[in-house]
């Protein structure tokens, strides 16, 4: 677990030692990257969630041709197997490429959309998105896809956001609910907006099982042992309480900004998805698309408080309530990331 800690650590000093210079924001940024990827290529295979399959499927897809198909496997993942392992068949070649497209995936949203760099990748950190990256291979690469699309949904620009959502659904087919995302650039924050959000959520809440069950038929795979009851309710509170605090503290934001109001309401969308999950795990992946927004949008609305004071207290908070989860997490440890090894250990 020490050198999860001593990551969070080092982003916090880093960000003291660089916003000094020049162009210390992307100095800062650059060197960040290169830690976040050392802990992600240099891990040995025990480290992260499935990846003995990853491993079996690469040795397997990497013997094919080019254009073969494989069972039960999005073909464009399929197709970045076949192309990494005609180049090496080494699984480290592999884990090493996919971890340097995830870290530069996340550091150019965070480039692009953080008002404070250091607190996106906390936040990154000890909210689970970069604990997706040390198992949940397929999913982390399409939702690298997704996020960096979101600029052609701020520009209007629906057929290039269409094809991230294309290209990011032959990574993971989760990615299609994402196209969801592109409609919510025409809501404004209003009263009948949230009102209607929040009825939709009730009947989501109640119907949950029933609009489950009658999609379940239609999948590829049978799912219904993920048919459960009293789950993702942390998850679901979690973002509840950041989506209320939003309002309290950030409304005005909120209404005249089109950028913080597209960022919110990705959020509340995440928010109902989660009432889904509460009764069918699988929902959590898709959750994950939208609720990431978190890492751009506490920032956003941090960085806009007028009052110092309030500012320091809410980033206290902030990161106090964050490092809670994360260590919780890092102790029950569902991801195997504890103990960290090297791949040399």
């Amino acid at each position: 677990m020490t050198i999860y800690i001593l990551n969070l650590i080092l982003i916090i000093i880093y960000d003291k030692i660089f916003k000094k210079l020049k162009k210390g924001r992307g100095i800062y940024i650059v060197v960040i990257s290169i830690q976040l990827f050392c802990i992600l290529a240099l891990r040995g295979f025990t480290v992260g969630v499935d990846l003995d399959n990853y491993i079996a499927y690469y040795k397997i897809i990497g013997q094919m041709p080019l254009t073969a198909n494989f069972m039960g496997i999005e073909k464009g993942y399929v197709l970045y197997n076949s192309i990494l392992g005609h180049l090496s068949s080494d699984p480290r070649f592999f884990f090493v490429i996919t971890s340097a497209a995830l870290v530069v995936g996340i550091s150019k949203f965070i480039y692009d959309y953080s008002k404070i760099p250091w607190l996106s990748y906390f936040l990154f950190i000890t909210l689970g998105f970069y604990a997706i990256d040390f198992g949940l291979l397929r999913q982390a690469l399409a939702i690298i896809i997704v996020i960096n699309g979101f600029k052609y949904v701020e520009n209007g620009k629906f057929w290039k956001f269409g094809m991230c959502i294309v290209l990011a659904t032959l990574f993971h087919s989760t990615a299609s609910f994402c196209i969801l995302i592109y409609f919510l650039r025409y809501l404004k924050f209003t009263i009948p907006n949230i009102l209607a959000m929040l009825v939709c959520s009730g009947f989501i809440y109640i119907s949950r099982r029933q609009i489950i069950s009658f999609f379940l038929p239609f999948a590829s795979n049978d799912y219904s042992q993920l048919l459960i009851s009293g789950e993702g309710y942390g998850m679901l509170l979690m973002l509840s309480t950041i989506t209320i605090l939003s309002i309290v503290f950030g409304k005005k934001l909120i209404v005249e900004e089109s950028r913080i109001t597209f960022q919110f309401y990705v959020l509340l969308t995440g928010i109902v998805l989660q009432l889904l999950a509460t009764g069918f795990s699988l929902f959590s992946r898709i959750v994950f698309y939208f609720s990431i927004i978190i890492i751009a949008f506490i920032p956003e609305i941090i960085e806009g408080q007028e009052d110092k004071k309030l500012k320091w207290i809410a980033t206290f908070c902030v990161v106090g309530l964050c490092l809670f989860f994360y260590i919780y997490g890092l102790n029950s440890d569902g991801n195997t990331l504890v103990p960290y090894l090297f791949m040399w250990e």
